[in-house]
């Protein structure tokens, strides 16, 4: 065995459902150590039980494709008549420009972090902490876009697909800075309104 692994000795049962998830071993090492760094969105739920110790450990990586999803859900739910209906994965999906069979392996797991509420056959809704997270990058996405017209004077036709790249990579402090340069706008220039700096959405 190397040297690299040997620090997940005496935790064998997290080592393996954190591998599970996809994590590489440094990723491995920083969650068994209590480390939480930029790529952990969030980390809940963590019970040892049985004497083999298995753990389990809901566990969302921050990354583009999440906050995809997020988001997605986010303006599905809002397009829906009523705030209890759930959006159909099928219809996420398509939303997202997916293959229909991945949307409910993303929403399980978007469950599991807490993050979403799913019912197979039914569909999904986020969660108090889902919706404030997604509002976040809703927030990140308008206000490039409103920085990329009013700042770098480009086309409001052409802002949307540099401003999905963007959303993903800009830090809330660089959000912040340009939200207070453009004077705090209330709309994005497609006239849709940005969500406040806590995630709350004001409908115009």
């Amino acid at each position: 065995r190397s040297a690299r692994d040997s620090g997940h000795l005496a935790e064998p049962g997290r080592w393996r459902v954190l591998r599970s998830r996809g994590l590489n071993r440094r990723q491995r090492r920083e969650a068994l150590n209590g480390v939480t760094p930029a790529w952990v969105l969030t980390i809940q739920n963590i019970d040892c039980v049985g004497s083999e110790s298995q753990v389990t450990l809901s566990l969302m990586v921050r990354s583009a494709t999440v906050e995809n999803y997020l988001k997605g859900i986010y303006q599905a739910q809002a397009a829906l008549t009523s705030s209890t209906d759930f959006v159909a994965t099928g219809r996420l999906a398509s939303s997202l420009d997916v293959v229909p069979g991945t949307a409910p392996t993303m929403v399980k797991a978007l469950a599991e972090a807490g993050l979403a509420h799913y019912e197979p056959y039914v569909g999904v809704r986020l969660t108090p902490a889902g919706e404030k997270l997604a509002a976040m990058v809703l927030r990140r996405h308008r206000l490039v876009e409103r920085f990329l017209v009013d700042v770098m004077g480009m086309s409001w036709i052409e802002v949307h697909d540099e401003a999905e790249q963007l959303e993903h990579a800009v830090s809330d402090r660089l959000i912040q800075i340009m939200d207070d340069m453009l004077g705090q706008p209330a709309t994005d220039p497609h006239g849709d309104p940005i969500p406040g700096p806590e995630g709350t959405l004001v409908p115009q």
